[in-house]
């Protein structure tokens, strides 16, 4: 599962090749078998349903700045729209993906915040290919389920910058995405199918699931919440890692 092989890896990179499929590797999610012809006929992702919406903000869509930005593809959280509400995971320990297009900065950085609160930063190489960035926390991060003290629901945001000139990081290209972990979500997904995953609104384990069903299965998700101008839909995946960034 995708899971355990980025626990091995700070940081991993999706990038569209031609080796074909990696359905072999998709026979298995969460103990449960995955069936790809059911997936492929979930044409749409749903908003959670019966569920709190918490207040969300995104940050504007990133702009170019000098040369770090090469083409007119754009850095993107790949998460739905607003209209789709809070999106949630099942795991405490989500992976988070970020469509990175062809960029020449310095180095990139991964954070997640509760509040205003940093609960975790790591800056890694960039990535020498566009493509999908997978980034999983590290093992002694677990993310808390359940709502505050006055009612709202726990919610976490997460950042991912291109520092294009470090000397000045006004510069950035910046994403960012919220998640949700929902109580006891493991036992609620568990053995669940990805059509299930993307019907109940667990946004993160139905990307996962459909990364490792293939390249279609994964297009029809992705184009279901308006992302696909952020893929080259012309070639499968492979699975490349990136080093950390050494520290100075």
């Amino acid at each position: 599962m995708l899971k355990s092989i980025l626990q091995s890896l700070p940081l991993a990179v999706l990038v569209y090749s031609s080796l074909g499929s990696t359905s072999a590797i998709a026979q298995s999610h969460r103990g449960g078998t995955i069936q790809s012809e059911s997936f492929l006929l979930a044409q749409a992702f749903k908003a959670p349903s019966n569920r709190e919406v918490a207040a969300r903000r995104r940050l504007p869509p990133p702009r170019a700045s000098g040369d770090c930005s090469v083409g007119d593809v754009k850095l993107a959280s790949l998460i739905p729209g607003e209209e789709f509400g809070m999106p949630l995971a099942a795991s405490s320990s989500p992976i988070f993906y970020v469509y990175v297009p062809a960029v020449n900065g310095d180095y990139v950085e991964f954070s997640i915040f509760n509040g205003r609160n940093a609960l975790y930063q790591a800056q890694f190489e960039t990535p020498a290919t566009p493509g999908i960035v997978a980034l999983s926390l590290p093992p002694e991060l677990n993310l808390v389920p359940g709502k505050t003290p006055n009612g709202k629901l726990i919610a976490y945001q997460w950042y991912f910058n291109v520092v294009c000139d470090q000397s000045d990081r006004s510069n950035d290209l910046k994403t960012n995405g919220w998640v949700h972990a929902v109580q006891d979500g493991d036992a609620i997904v568990q053995d669940a199918s990805a059509t299930t995953l993307a019907e109940a609104g667990f946004w993160y384990d139905a990307l996962a699931a459909a990364l490792f069903e293939g390249q279609g299965a994964t297009n029809n998700l992705l184009e279901s919440v308006g992302l696909t101008d952020f893929m080259d839909l012309d070639r499968p995946l492979e699975l490349t890692p990136l080093a950390v960034v050494p520290e100075s």
